[in-house]
């Protein structure tokens, strides 16, 4: 797999590399890291205040989720998401 510094001219972000990451880990489906993945996006993402890379995050693992059957972890990616579209944090 291609590293995001080849499929792309400009530098890459410290979100884009975040996104990068979890979209392997998810390729890899590794629940563990791709959790650790979740959060390490949502903590840069809120540091930039990047709402909509928050948002992408959070449909991303409502698929995620949707595929694995995690209810539970379904409905929390649900509501992070509903507050993100208000422009609260992720709790």
């Amino acid at each position: 797999m291609k590293s995001i510094e080849d499929l792309s001219k400009e530098k890459p972000t410290d979100d884009d590399r975040a996104l990068f990451g979890i979209l392997k880990c998810i390729l890899s489906n590794d629940s563990e890291t791709i959790e650790r993945a979740k959060i390490n996006m949502m903590q840069i993402c809120i540091g930039q205040k990047n709402w909509c890379m928050l948002m992408v995050l959070y449909q991303l693992m409502i698929a995620y989720y949707e595929s694995k059957n995690e209810g539970e972890l379904l409905n929390d990616a649900y509501r992070q998401q509903a507050r993100i579209y208000r422009h609260q944090f992720p709790a």
